[in-house]
């Protein structure tokens, strides 16, 4: 008879975390512009990193009150992206040959772009409430973990 029972909540909030940032990595897909695919793809391959620090972070998110939830998750938005930025940036840095250019700049370039785009696109109205359900998700995942 084995002793195994299955993943435990902490490891179920790992894994949905992860999970998460895959989600977050094909909405990032879905939202770019064919012609940018290829430049986002170090973001994408990030996501779900950045998915498993985001989920982390979700710890007591249902015990705030709802007014600090909702700031939560657009800090957490705008966190996620600038972390893709980040790692979009270091990619083309990395993979994109061009003498001169001054390293911090092209990723600065990058995590701005992004930041820019998803407020000034009004991609910000749509992702806030879908970064708020994932929050949600991942904190009452993150309570069983706990309790």
């Amino acid at each position: 008879m084995s002793t195994h029972e299955g993943p435990t909540a902490s490891s179920r909030l790992l894994l949905l975390s992860l999970g998460s940032g895959v989600v977050w990595a094909l909405i990032a897909l879905a939202l770019g512009y064919s012609q940018l695919h290829q430049r986002i793809w170090g973001g994408v391959l990030v996501a779900p990193l950045i998915g498993l620090a985001l989920g982390l972070a979700a710890r007591g998110f249902g015990r705030r009150p709802g007014w600090a939830r909702a700031l939560h998750a657009l800090a957490a938005l705008y966190a996620a992206a600038a972390l893709f930025g980040l790692a979009v940036g270091v990619a083309d840095l990395v993979l994109l040959d061009a003498p001169g250019r001054r390293p911090g700049a092209v990723v600065l370039q990058s995590v701005y772009g992004v930041l820019w785009g998803i407020t000034f696109t009004g991609y910000v109205a749509l992702l806030w409430p879908l970064s708020y359900a994932n929050h949600a998700l991942l904190g009452r995942y993150a309570r069983r973990s706990e309790g």
